[in-house]
């Protein structure tokens, strides 16, 4: 999960990643929005 998330902080350094198994459930403790990874993903432009 944590190559998912740089992958989305840092899209020069990271072209592409697979995540096999992810823990996509976690979310930053002080956000109340559930799902936080995915939502993430879905909102951010296309690469």
């Amino acid at each position: 999960m944590v190559s998912t998330i740089v992958a989305l902080q840092r899209p020069d350094a990271i072209g592409n990643v697979l995540s096999m198994s992810g823990s996509f459930y976690w979310k930053p403790a002080d956000d109340p929005e559930y799902e936080w990874v995915p939502t993430r993903i879905a909102t951010s432009p296309p690469r």
